[in-house]
């Protein structure tokens, strides 16, 4: 087995290469073991659309079967969809076979306890997977569809003051067959783009947050003139939307309209927003008089510092949007997507001009570097040296996150994939390309140093 599938918070590999059938079998005994050993005997299981995920799901069944384990089959649907039934069903654990916004041939898992396993767990995982030994029995399966369960708890938890149209960009990913009885449930004219799903994801990638993978919906958007546009990644857990005019909008923004509002009825609440989130975000928190943490980046991490904090509502810049509500406790791209049409259908201003009201900042579209996952960190430590004793104000939090004074730049490891990554953000364009070309030159030495080709 390739230890390196075993990442931050997820399993990622290439499917039928460094990540098999028999792979997922074995992890499936070892999580079926320390389950059993923590006398949680009932797990949920789910998967997305990706071709290769019917067989590595029926893997991991049969892995968790022979260890004993109760095993309640929900299963194509988006992660959210997982994560509910998870709390619904009073299951120890859910499992998500998913590579998420990763290329069609990848694949992996997500694993759920009461919070992300990540980190020493998944390497908890991995050595008992390839070393055992493993818990003998024989377990039983259930099939069951939580999805009306699901859906009539989103409705129930917000309010739609009138009818908006919009259009829904679901790649070809999860969120489809979910997000369409929704809307249709909440009053809303959807008109459906990339709905059906297709593990191949012919029309576009299955990150919604990548440069132009939100052209063909901006165009749609405009032509229907629709109130907004709604994007979501493979599983079905990011939210992206696109406003009446075309123009994109990140999960980070989606955060401070969300938190502007929710602090008008709870001032000194507590929002967790991660370090690659544009300013806009702890600004406007402030300013409601609330408290705003920053975390590394990654939806776990989101997560856990929520649960440490007490935090009402949490998010990353990639879609990732967390709250309290009771019975999810988990991102949710479906919830987040009720309470943004909520908020947009009591307004008397359209989505643009809500945007406009927050303070203004440019960013650069994120640089994903190539490099071996054994270098990464010698590599940002590399560029954290070559900016240390120059003036500027660093954290360490999460790679390094260099501030100019009037913008920043971020350069860090990516959790999921053998790269390094370079966001930067000012007040004006100007500035932004100023900051990104230091940091990118900074970044390339640091690589070319390592021996690795920069891209």
């Amino acid at each position: 087995m390739n230890p390196s599938i075993f990442r931050a918070y997820s399993i990622r590999g290439i499917a039928g290469d460094s990540l098999t059938v028999q792979d997922m079998a074995l992890i499936g005994g070892a999580i079926g073991t320390l389950l059993g050993e923590a006398n949680m005997p009932d797990v949920v299981v789910g998967r997305d659309y990706r071709l290769s995920s019917p067989l590595l799901a029926a893997a991991l069944r049969e892995g968790l079967l022979a260890t004993g384990m109760e095993v309640i089959d929900i299963g194509s649907c988006p992660t959210p969809l997982l994560n509910f039934a998870t709390d619904h069903y009073r299951a120890g654990a859910g499992l998500m076979v998913t590579a998420s916004h990763n290329p069609p041939n990848h694949n992996g898992l997500k694993i759920r306890t009461d919070h992300t396993v990540q980190g020493p767990e998944l390497q908890r995982i991995y050595r008992t997977a390839v070393s055992g030994p493993l818990r003998q029995g024989c377990g039983r399966l259930h099939c069951a569809q939580p999805t009306a369960a699901y859906l009539e708890a989103i409705r129930t938890r917000v309010k739609i003051a009138r009818s908006l149209k919009v259009v829904v960009d679901a790649g070809n990913g999860a969120a489809g067959p979910i997000v369409l009885p929704l809307l249709e449930m909440l009053g809303c004219d959807a008109i459906p783009l990339y709905c059906d799903p297709d593990g191949r994801f012919p029309n576009r990638v299955p990150d919604p947050a990548a440069p132009g993978a939100l052209s063909a919906l901006s165009t749609r958007v405009i032509a229907e003139g629709a109130d907004a546009g709604l994007a979501y990644d493979g599983d079905g857990d990011r939210l992206v939307m696109v406003d009446e005019r075309g123009g994109r909008i990140l999960g980070d923004r989606l955060l401070a309209l969300l938190a502007r509002e929710a602090l008008a009825t709870r001032r000194g609440a507590r929002i967790v927003y991660e370090l690659s989130c544009t300013q806009a975000v702890p600004e406007t928190v402030s300013s409601m008089g609330g408290e705003p943490i920053s975390c590394p980046v990654g939806y776990a991490f989101v997560h856990e510092t929520m649960r440490k904090a007490g935090a009402i509502m949490g998010g990353e810049a990639a879609g990732h949007l967390f709250f309290d509500d009771p019975g999810f406790g988990f991102d949710d791209a479906m919830l987040a997507t009720a309470k943004m049409l909520s908020l947009l259908s009591r307004s008397e201003q359209p989505l643009s001009s809500m945007l406009d009201a927050l303070p203004r900042y440019c960013s650069s579209p994120e640089h994903r570097l190539q490099c071996p996952d054994d270098l990464k960190r010698a590599v940002v430590a590399a560029v954290r040296e070559q900016f240390s004793g120059q003036g500027y104000k660093l954290e360490s939090t999460d790679g390094v996150k260099a501030h100019f004074g009037d913008g920043w730049g971020l350069f860090r490891a990516s959790n999921t994939q053998p790269a390094v990554t370079l966001h930067c953000e000012a007040r004006s364009a100007a500035r932004v390309a100023d900051i990104e070309h230091i940091m990118l030159s900074a970044a390339r030495q640091a690589l070319t140093r390592a021996g690795v080709p920069p891209t």
